[in-house]
């Protein structure tokens, strides 16, 4: 590929997609290819950027014979004039049909692990698929982070199980909670962390909704006369930092 368009989430505000796309961008500059990137836009325009991806996007796509797709496949099209290229993500062992007939129109798909890879295969996807692992800064993942303290303070040395996901119900958060408090008796030295968000609602009204949730989880399971018998999940939902989420892993693995 001499010259790329590179079309991507990555004004999305701050998520999963809209990170890892900006992750794909700088690797792909950094690597010496010449890329040029366009934002599709799912909701008004995050402006807090990398200053190297804002010179990429004004550059001019004249000239550019492959585009990379790093979209929800359901915004795919196929364009004769490139090699047609989709980066797409799923925790999932099926992919929905509509995402299949437009994976369908690409050369190439580029998922980022087997299981991806057997999930498209058995469903339906033909196109070629080519496993391309997300680029990543291993030297955070080096470096020692402190402990959250008020959260450390709260686990008071308990074994901590602990989960991080959007509020929704791909994610199976009621199934975690089942699980756990299936498992341990309210009088046993371990707790659940939840670190959840929901896009555009606020984070008060976010753990209202969590509360609601495990309070139906624990009436259904029937180990307690009411909600107030088992343990109390440990719940965040403020916005936190790349470098708070590393401090989350030290404070939750013991």
């Amino acid at each position: 590929m001499s010259k790329v368009l590179f079309v991507s989430h990555h004004r999305n505000g701050n998520t999963g997609w809209s990170r890892v796309a900006q992750d794909y961008i700088l690797a792909i500059d950094n690597a010496g290819l010449d890329i040029v990137v366009r934002p599709l836009l799912l909701n008004e325009p995050d402006t807090n950027i990398p200053n190297r991806i804002k010179e990429l996007e004004q550059k001019s796509s004249s000239g550019c014979d492959t585009i990379i797709n790093c979209i929800l496949p359901h915004h795919l099209e196929y364009s004769s004039k490139f090699k047609n290229i989709s980066i797409f993500f799923s925790e999932c062992d099926q992919i929905p049909l509509e995402w299949t007939s437009r994976l369908n129109l690409m050369d190439e798909v580029w998922v980022c692990n087997s299981q991806m890879k057997q999930a498209c295969i058995r469903s339906g996807v033909t196109a070629n698929l080519e496993i391309v692992l997300p680029p990543a800064d291993t030297e955070k993942y080096q470096r020692t982070y402190p402990k959250l303290p008020g959260l450390a303070q709260q686990l008071s040395g308990d074994f901590a199980f602990y989960f991080i996901g959007d509020l929704n119900k791909r994610k199976n958060l009621s199934g975690v909670l089942k699980a756990f408090h299936a498992e341990f008796d309210s009088n046993e030295p371990v707790q659940l962390v939840v670190k959840s968000s929901k896009f555009g609602v606020h984070p008060q009204e976010v753990a209202q909704n969590i509360q609601k949730l495990s309070d139906e989880v624990k009436i259904g399971l029937k180990k307690y006369p009411s909600p107030s018998g088992y343990k109390r999940e440990l719940v965040i939902t403020d916005k936190m930092s790349d470098t708070d989420i590393l401090s989350l892993h030290t404070t939750c693995i013991v």
